[in-house]
């Protein structure tokens, strides 16, 4: 694996896009009613001749393409995309368009639009809400709601937040109604953390639920209409031990899968946990289990590998993430990009679609966020002219008109369908800018050359093509998975997509002091501004960096819209050296993470802290049977750590530990083991800091907050180090 790809991979959910545009060539939009092209006649704005009688476009013709024969006759000007807003105007004497001279403007019907708002509360008490950027009247039509998780398991005192859509036939609706929420059964309380918008509330588990069974028991009214949530509750165990498992994208209990526990750190009796009668996905030991910490693996054949070491707690639940190395489900959907076809032929205009990034945000790859890959020969306006160009399946761009973007098993209506992994809904994201090809010169000047990458050059080269971006975003799509031999690019439901709400809003985002990274001084930071969309995960809303050890970052953001408005905010800022890489081609990067309800300031809260260091160093040892991973440098501030392996499979093996020396348990029965040879690809490291300092035993809990997306919601900063591959460190 390259060093840039490896770099892609462990960085996709905050930088992704941004590599996306620079190594694909900007991504995608110019207003969707674009007119026709004309002649570029001198126009002198000062004596009024750009507004003169006309009888077709070119007679109000301008260097810059700035104006139209309006209906009445007369030039109208005008903008053809967001970028015009923010520039230099032939009808404004050479400003910015009226009321833009700050930036933030979105082009609209020719029209630049001042932005209103993020946020509904911005836009006062008078029955308007915030849609995609500008106070607009509340939805009165929509027939019916829903409440989102549709389905979870709680423990008896532990806490889940809910969310409320309200719909018009398949399409989310705002209104300006709160909703109300109540307990519709014993099982479940309504907490004291109703968020003042209406849409999100907290229920607290009250009673257990009949074992294996559910109960209708979050219930949400909005306007007259109800709808409601299913909650497991489970009491406390009378085992020794108990393992509940949770398939981490659909909530589910897990069944069919082996898990087993070592009996404290050092020792070698292993016991192999049951599970109970009548409650798949529960696995209890009834016999004694030493009071010290012990490792709890879990293997099954659908799922990547869990292993959690030196934990003392004996009532778990530990979520598991569906193994997308093995390929054995494929399914997702296709599209075109609806405002590629109106781009004049002179400009670049190229698009990509993606679907939103599910489950822990430090278990994504590149190989999931981009799609697989489409070789062809990319020509471009006369001037670029390449054969056989690899391009990710969500890339629209010159002869590819079209999208793939390939999805992940997750929640469904149907359970049983869920379970089996064979149904997927996730959110959908599209990006698009269209320029003038002289533009992309910078970018090629930072990713041209023998030498590695300068992504700190890259991310300063691509700023200001940020705020040409337009977005578009698809709260809900639906499909299927199907075994990779009935799959069907053609079989995979259709959603075109519209980018074309501008990344508008510039925001400062404040950071800590930029670390030291094994030695080296960072050299830049990028950020990223993401909406975490209850049941669909993440979707991105702006990017931005900086170089040279900055105190702040300016961020390019676009405001919520097609249905994910309401939803969190999640603000992301990432160290890294300048080059991607560590001096010895070693991966290494920090970042600090919060969640906002507003981006007010747009500085993140001081309970995310410093940048954390590296946890550098660390060996895989094999002695006699045992592996123990020794020598990984402890990190200050981080309370939990996480080993990453990579099996010959494709599977991959996570361990989870309070820090020190770990062992790395054999396989159960009939499961592969590591790749122990010289060459096989090293093991990354994340040390993690939690909110409120947690440790590996909040995280575990069953009793806790938030399952299965306990990592995401107490997530506070991460470091990542991962050695560089034989062949990397040999060049």
């Amino acid at each position: 694996m390259t060093p840039a790809i490896r770099l892609g991979a462990a960085l996709a959910p905050f930088l992704g896009l941004a590599f996306a545009i620079a190594s694909v060539g900007p991504l995608v939009a110019a207003c969707s009613k674009t007119p026709d092209r004309v002649s570029d006649p001198v126009c002198n704005s000062l004596d009024m001749t750009c507004n003169m009688a006309c009888a077709i476009d070119a007679d109000c013709a301008s260097p810059n393409r700035q104006f139209i024969c309006a209906d009445d006759g007369f030039c109208k000007a005008i903008c053809r995309s967001s970028a015009d807003c923010n520039v230099a105007h032939d009808a404004f004497d050479g400003a910015p368009w009226k009321g833009c001279e700050l930036g933030g403007c979105t082009c609209s019907d020719f029209a630049c639009l001042v932005p209103d708002c993020f946020t509904s509360d911005e836009c006062g008490d008078g029955g308007k809400v915030c849609r995609a950027g500008r106070c607009q009247d509340a939805d009165t039509d929509f027939d019916r709601c829903e409440v989102y998780p549709g389905f979870a398991v709680l423990a008896v005192g532990g806490t889940r937040t809910f969310t409320v859509v309200a719909y018009a036939g398949e399409r989310p609706v705002l209104l300006a109604d709160k909703a109300s929420w109540s307990a519709a059964s014993a099982n479940v309380s309504l907490g004291a953390t109703t968020d003042e918008t209406g849409t999100r509330a907290t229920f607290v588990g009250a009673g257990a639920t009949p074992a294996g069974e559910s109960a209708q028991a979050v219930r949400a009214s909005i306007g007259g209409v109800s709808c409601s949530a299913d909650v497991e509750v489970l009491a406390p165990s009378g085992a020794s031990l108990r393992v509940v498992l949770v398939d981490e994208a659909s909530g589910r209990r897990l069944s069919g899968a082996t898990v087993v526990a070592d009996m404290g750190l050092g020792a070698t009796e292993r016991v192999q946990l049951e599970e109970e009668s009548g409650l798949p996905g529960s696995y209890a030991l009834a016999g004694t289990v030493p009071t010290d910490g012990l490792s709890v693996s879990a293997f099954h054949p659908d799922f990547d590998v869990v292993t959690v070491a030196g934990i003392h707690g004996r009532d778990l639940l530990i979520p598991m993430r569906r193994a997308a190395g093995l390929g054995l489900r494929k399914g997702g959907v296709r599209g075109a990009i609806t405002t590629i076809a109106g781009a004049p032929s002179s400009q670049l205009a190229a698009g990509f679609v993606g679907l939103s990034i599910q489950g822990s945000l430090l278990d994504l790859g590149l190989d999931q966020f981009l799609g697989e890959s489409v070789t062809m020969d990319l020509s471009i306006a006369a001037l670029v002219d390449v054969a056989d160009v690899p391009l990710p399946g969500g890339v629209v761009i010159g002869a590819k008109d079209a999208y793939v973007a390939l999805g992940s098993p997750g929640p469904c209506a149907d359970a049983h369908t869920a379970s089996a992994g064979a149904c997927g809904q996730q959110a959908a994201f599209s990006l698009g800018v269209s320029l003038p090809m002289t533009d992309l010169a910078p970018l090629a000047s930072a990713i041209t050359g023998d030498g590695p990458i300068n992504y700190g050059a890259l991310l300063s080269q691509a700023l200001p093509i940020l705020a040409q971006v337009e977005l578009g975003l698809v709260r809900d799509v639906a499909f299927d998975l199907v075994p990779p031999d009935d799959f069907s690019t053609e079989a995979l439901p259709v959603v075109d997509m519209t980018p074309a709400v501008a990344l508008n809003r510039r925001l400062s985002l404040s950071v800590p002091p930029l670390p030291q990274l094994a030695g080296e001084a960072a050299g830049v930071v990028a950020g990223a501004v993401l909406a975490h969309v209850e049941d669909r995960g993440f979707v991105p809303l702006g990017l931005g960096a900086g170089v040279d050890a900055p105190s702040a970052i300016p961020l390019q953001v676009a405001a919520p819209q097609g249905g994910v408005e309401g939803s969190p905010f999640v603000l992301v800022a990432v160290a890294l050296p300048a080059s991607g890489l560590l001096a010895d081609g070693a991966l290494g990067f920090s970042g600090v993470v919060a969640t906002m309800r507003r981006l007010d300031g747009a500085a993140l809260p001081a309970a995310s802290g410093e940048f954390l260091g590296l946890p550098s160093g660390g060996a895989l040892e094999v002695t006699s049977g045992k592996r123990a991973l020794k020598g990984i440098a402890e990190v200050e501030g981080a309370g939990i750590y996480r080993v990453l392996f990579s099996l010959p499979s494709g599977r991959r093996w996570t361990v989870t530990f309070g820090g020190g020396d770990v062992e790395i348990p054999l396989p159960a029965q009939g499961f592969e083991d590591l790749d122990l040879a010289p060459d096989a690809p090293p093991f990354m490291v994340q040390a993690v800091r939690l909110a409120d300092d947690g440790d590996i035993e909040a995280l575990f809990a069953l009793s806790g907050s938030e399952s299965p997306s306990r990592l995401n919601a107490m997530l506070r900063a991460f470091s990542i180090h991962e050695a560089a591959a034989p062949e990397t460190a040999a060049e």
